[in-house]
């Protein structure tokens, strides 16, 4: 003889299933949202820190090569094969804001009757980012067309911020004219363990607009993660 079928006791027992695995996606979704609005937060800190890195090192050289109030000072000039080499030339000044700036290099050579175009070697920039924090920007090599006010670092950029922004450029051609800064080779920004990286990026408008380009990724340390989900109490 058969045994009898508790349809009720199965269906409850159905219905707990349905209960648990549909807590189970809930908790899940929540997870996953949770995890998403913590690398949203983050995002929102290191992509106006990017900005920021293009807009230094743009408005850094600007106020260099652009006349503003400043004084050249130089440690020895020499004629070597054709040109007139500079040891150790330095350039102090104040932005348009009162804010100092400073630029040395290790050595310039201009070519005799070439007077537009400098070469610039182991070039090292102090200029400010706000009222608070300064950026060091260092380049082995770069050339500067007085001519067509342009600035072509064709050497790696590395850029450190008071504030804590680290960033590397592989190179960079800034049309001081235009207020542009373009590059088709990588760019590296790290802020707080997160990391913004991609093959190529054009600025213009002097860093009110930016795009980077070509293999784009966003790295972010999962301890962060944690960290920020403690300090919102997620």
């Amino acid at each position: 003889m058969s045994n009898p079928v508790n349809s009720g006791a199965g269906t409850a027992k159905s219905g707990r299933g349905q209960a648990i695995r549909s807590s189970e996606r809930g908790v899940e979704a929540f997870e996953q949202a949770s995890r998403h609005s913590q690398r949203v937060r983050l995002l929102k800190r290191v992509l106006p820190a990017a900005a920021l890195v293009i807009t230094v090192v743009f408005a850094g050289y600007s106020y260099i090569f652009s006349g503003t109030r400043g004084a050249i000072d130089l440690a020895s000039a020499s004629i070597e094969g054709g040109s007139l080499v500079m040891s150790s030339p330095e350039l102090n000044g104040f932005t348009n804001d009162d804010r100092p700036y400073k630029m040395t290099a290790e050595r310039a050579r201009q070519k005799l009757g070439g007077e537009d175009v400098i070469e610039l070697e182991g070039i090292r920039a102090h200029v400010p980012v706000d009222a608070d924090n300064f950026a060091t920007i260092q380049a082995s090599d770069g050339i500067y067309d007085r001519g067509n006010n342009r600035l072509d670092i064709t050497s790696k950029i590395s850029l450190r911020t008071t504030s804590g922004i680290v960033a590397t450029l592989d190179s960079a051609e800034i049309d001081i004219e235009k207020s542009s800064l373009a590059s088709s080779k990588p760019v590296e920004i790290e802020l707080d363990g997160t990391k913004i990286a991609a093959d190529s990026f054009a600025a213009e408008d002097g860093g009110k607009v930016f795009v980077f380009d070509k293999r784009v990724r966003v790295t972010i340390d999962p301890s962060r993660l944690r960290d920020t989900a403690s300090a919102t109490g997620n």
